[in-house]
């Protein structure tokens, strides 16, 4: 999915961002139907890194696509793109649950649980099947708007196409007063440069922590001194994505009444906290457990779209830029799971420290951008 990120970032230069989409969500629902018939480990790993393809070059086009559209004024619908994802982010546990083990972990054989057994669950293709058919009508959707409503990328305000207008409209002149403020605070190359290494860091640390803490969750929850059964586990991940999209409802309306950096201090605060919940009084409270995984959900719901909305008004957003965002999480995404999965069944808590890490390198990177961007506008 990383190289396809960058990838991505040269393929919508030539091809419609909307052309795109109809092709790589056809491709997510054919993996997704083609899952559970994998017999191999090998063709699963095929299976699953094409899905990684369509999924990666899907995610390029994304906020791209909406800041093209709303430019400085992206921040609600940014959010509210990413609240319908996390209504999305609920389907999986929920259809999943019931066709997996209702056997507590701490009496599984562990060699036996290793071992890929698509074969001896034969209804596994039901769920697999269900989200592959959701994805299908997703992408018809998308087809049939290309064919009847097709996008056309609106231009980029600028000054001068506001200034050749010769109307003494008062709306003109208030956004000829609106161009020239953002053309003095338009950013230096050097001033560019920090603020696309610094967002990519941001943003980096973020989704690894994000998607990692979705992936591991469920472990940490079968593993921990309560040893939940895979379906437990698969409620507790529900748990978290529930909170994750009533937080991303609630960043629809904040995003218009509160500054984009105060948001992001609330989300860090919760994240610090649920962390520390988990850390402490997990292992000796299961509400402690349920609870954390829920407050993790609120902490990551309004991270990304707050801070794209928030940097889209000191950096404009190109294909180039976004996919590097996106590249970045990627590649902290996958360095995640190496360091986790091989320790998690043996010390549940080392996803809690990783969560530590990533949280203090994002409030680094935040504090940071917060000074070059207040300096800036002074």
């Amino acid at each position: 999915m990383c190289f396809n990120y960058f990838i991505a970032s040269f393929i919508y230069n030539f091809i419609s961002r909307q052309l795109g989409v109809v092709i790589f969500l056809t491709g997510m629902g054919a993996c997704l139907f083609v899952s559970p018939h994998t017999s191999s480990l090998t063709s699963l790993y095929v299976v699953t890194a094409a899905l990684g393809v369509c999924n990666g070059a899907y995610d390029a086009s994304q906020v791209v696509w909406i800041m093209e559209m709303w430019q400085a004024e992206s921040g609600p619908f940014i959010q509210g793109q990413h609240f319908f994802f996390a209504i999305g982010t609920l389907i999986p546990g929920l259809v999943m649950a019931p066709f997996l083990s209702q056997q507590n972990q701490s009496d599984v054989d562990p060699v036996e649980s290793t071992t890929l057994k698509w074969t001896q669950n034969t209804e596994m293709w039901i769920p697999f099947t269900s989200i592959g058919i959701l994805m299908t009508i997703s992408a018809l959707v998308q087809l049939y708007l290309l064919s009847f409503k097709r996008y056309v990328p609106p231009p980029r305000a600028n000054l001068e196409g506001i200034s050749n207008n010769q109307s003494t409209n008062n709306n003109v002149t208030e956004e000829i007063d609106k161009m020239k403020i953002m053309s003095e605070q338009s950013p230096t190359t050097h001033l560019k440069l920090k603020l696309i290494i610094l967002s990519a860091a941001f943003l980096g640390f973020d989704q690894g922590m994000e998607m990692c803490s979705m992936q591991f969750i469920s472990t940490f929850a079968q593993f921990g001194d309560h040893g939940f059964s895979e379906t437990q586990g698969a409620y507790v991940l529900t748990t978290m994505t529930g909170a994750y999209a009533i937080g991303r409802a609630f960043g629809i309306v904040a995003i218009l009444k509160v500054p984009a950096h105060f948001i992001l201090a609330f989300n860090l605060m919760i994240l610090l906290i649920s962390n520390a919940i988990l850390l402490i009084f997990a292992d000796s409270s299961v509400w402690a457990l349920w609870s954390g995984a829920a407050l993790l959900g609120i902490g990551f719901s309004t991270v990304y779209p707050s801070f794209c909305a928030y940097i889209e008004r000191h950096l404009v957003f190109t294909n180039a830029i976004g996919s590097l965002m996106l590249v970045s999480g990627s590649l902290i995404g996958a360095v995640y799971p190496i360091i986790i999965g091989d320790q998690i069944k043996a010390n549940a808590t080392v996803l809690v420290y990783v969560n530590f890490f990533s949280i203090a390198c994002i409030s680094i990177a935040l504090t940071i951008l917060l000074r070059l961007t207040l300096r800036k506008k002074t």
